[in-house]
């Protein structure tokens, strides 16, 4: 029996990142359920932990606060008995959390106090990840001189790491940017780079926010057919993702 639930948690954690960035959220939903109950059952803290934050990150995505709020506080309260890397990706989890629940303040403190513990570990991939979370906060809050230097920060060091998903969210956030500064073609020409990334490595959940980026410059240009056919596509992968908070923007 323990041979089985231990075959459960090892296949939850090579396989859940991969369903989840796919968009497979209910089979990852289900499987990263499984596999905490598993290793409960396993005494297995460790990976209890790190299945934990991943159905966090996911529950958060899906609009499920309650789940994702419980699991969250967990990981945040085990940090100071993890190493430095869990610590920074449980606060950085956390702070996302208060982003989507619109607590910005909050949300930025923890941002900074993430990258902060990226920065003392030598992480450089936590870092690039945190700065790009303080340019999101920033942006949301209208400071977009900060958030535009956050995300090219966060582009630079992901271009240095080769990490090229992070730089494709960094690039679509620097899109929006342009579009609110009104540079309309560097906004078109991040977007569709961006764009361009996702569709090539299946993602679903970066194809939507692209989508949706583009139908907000296809209407801001003035181009209601565009825009109509942009947002319709956002909200098709939203439906496909099961992606409740995203289809209620689309």
């Amino acid at each position: 029996m323990n041979g089985d639930q231990a075959s459960v948690v090892r296949y939850a954690k090579s396989l859940g990142q991969y369903l989840f960035e796919r968009g497979y959220w209910d089979a990852c939903f289900d499987l990263l359920s499984g596999a905490i109950h598993a290793a409960q059952s396993l005494h297995d803290e460790d990976s209890e932990l790190s299945l934990r934050l991943l159905r966090g990150e996911l529950t958060r995505e899906q609009a499920n606060y309650l789940i994702a709020a419980e699991d969250l506080d967990i990981c945040v309260a085990a940090a100071e008995r993890m190493n430095g890397v869990y610590a920074a990706r449980a606060i950085r989890e956390l702070g996302e959390l208060r982003r989507v629940r619109r607590e910005y303040s909050e949300a930025l403190r923890l941002h900074k106090e993430s990258l902060d513990l990226s920065i003392s570990n030598m992480d450089l991939a936590g870092q690039a990840r945190s700065l790009h979370d303080c340019g999101l906060v920033e942006r949301i809050l209208g400071d977009f001189d900060s958030a535009k230097r956050s995300f090219s920060a966060s582009l630079e060091l992901s271009g240095q790491l080769g990490a090229q998903a992070q730089q494709a969210y960094s690039r679509l956030e620097l899109g929006i940017v342009a579009r609110t500064n009104g540079e309309y073609a560097d906004a078109g020409r991040l977007l569709a780079m961006a764009l361009e990334f996702f569709l090539s490595n299946y993602d679903l959940r970066g194809q939507s926010y692209a989508h949706r980026e583009l139908g907000e410059l296809a209407l801001e240009r003035g181009d209601y057919e565009q825009a109509v056919i942009e947002h319709s596509e956002s909200l098709r992968l939203r439906n496909i993702l099961g992606d409740r908070r995203g289809e209620a923007i689309s």
